[in-house]
């Protein structure tokens, strides 16, 4: 399916992104109108109505697609328009997230590391299972794209994912504490 739409699309003159194969862009003159292909989802944005109108009236013609409108959700972020800008936020996956975790019970802290820790290669003893800790890191990975206060705790706790310890799975955990403390 995927190769059939992709086709589709850069017969109707899309070019697809040589960064990301799930992208393909438009820009005839001054406008552009971009889709990303997600397995059974497909987002088209731009500044272009009547391309968007007309690939949405093509697509539906050829696939029979449904438009759910406006964006809300997609890849866990979720999208509120204002009249003045577009916010996007992770807070569902933040809250599922630490629900996950059972962090609720927990005390809530002021900051996303503790301010005494220093992390540094076998510090304490290993873990028996390392993918628990590199899973826990990847979920933490994915809140970078709304949740910048984390930048620093996440890459630095991301350097121990080979040979990740207890205390690298303490300060992981404090992470998911200011997390839950600070939903946003």
């Amino acid at each position: 399916m995927y190769a059939k739409l992709s086709a589709t699309l850069c017969g109707r003159g899309y070019i697809d992104s040589p960064f990301d194969y799930s992208l393909f862009i438009k820009k005839p003159t001054t406008s552009m109108v971009i889709v990303v292909l997600c397995v059974y989802d497909l987002l088209v944005t731009g500044d272009d109505a009547s391309e968007i109108h007309s690939l949405k009236q093509f697509l539906d013609d050829t696939y029979k697609i449904k438009d759910l409108g406006a964006l809300q959700y997609f890849f866990g972020l979720k999208f509120i328009y204002t009249p003045a800008s577009l916010l996007i936020s992770q807070r569902k996956y933040t809250v599922e997230l630490c629900n996950h975790f059972n962090v609720s019970s927990l005390l809530q802290v002021a900051s996303p590391l503790p301010f005494d820790i220093k992390l540094a290669l076998d510090t304490s003893e290993s873990l028996s299972d390392p993918s628990q800790y590199c899973g826990h890191i990847r979920r933490l990975k994915f809140l970078l794209h709304t949740r910048q206060d984390n930048t620093f705790p996440v890459k630095n706790l991301n350097q121990f994912n080979g040979t990740p310890c207890q205390t690298h799975f303490q300060a992981a955990f404090h992470v998911l504490q200011y997390l839950h403390s600070h939903p946003i």
